[in-house]
């Protein structure tokens, strides 16, 4: 769904809209130069307090270097309200997989881990009880 308000964000040329939270919506874009596929935040707040600490999010994510942590390329202002790009992540949105993972059809697999973490949690009750911490420790957890 293209978000005709912007074509484009800095050296960006808006492709379609991703989505929208609480602090901004990002865009999937491409640079107008390079053609380099990226996704777009664009805030949509000018209070100071929050920019100071965007600003300093911003800083601190340029220098970092982790598989986990999206890369942040450029940054600037659009019509008054500050914007970065990013690496753009493929794949299926966070909301979409939570909302599969907990359909009926996979309520075996939840189950399971349940139990699992039931079982580990019993392991770990039991194994202090050997170690000499007692019903002490038990009635500990239990209050």
């Amino acid at each position: 769904m293209k978000d005709d308000s912007f074509e484009k964000i800095g050296p960006y040329k808006i492709q379609s809209h991703l989505g929208k939270g609480g602090m901004g919506s990002v865009y999937r874009a491409n640079h107008i130069d390079t053609g380099k596929l990226v996704a777009v935040k664009l805030l949509h707040t000018t209070r100071s307090s929050l920019l100071r600490s965007l600003r300093r999010e911003i800083k601190t994510l340029q220098m970092l270097q982790h598989p986990g942590i999206v890369k942040i390329f450029e940054h600037g202002v659009h019509q008054g309200l500050p914007w970065y790009s990013m690496e753009l992540i493929q794949g299926e949105p966070l909301s979409r997989y939570a909302y599969r993972l907990l359909q009926p059809s996979n309520s075996t697999t939840i189950d399971t881990i349940s139990e699992h973490r039931n079982t580990e949690f019993g392991n770990l009750t039991t194994a202090s009880m050997h170690k000499g911490f007692g019903s002490r420790s038990t009635q500990n957890l239990e209050e």
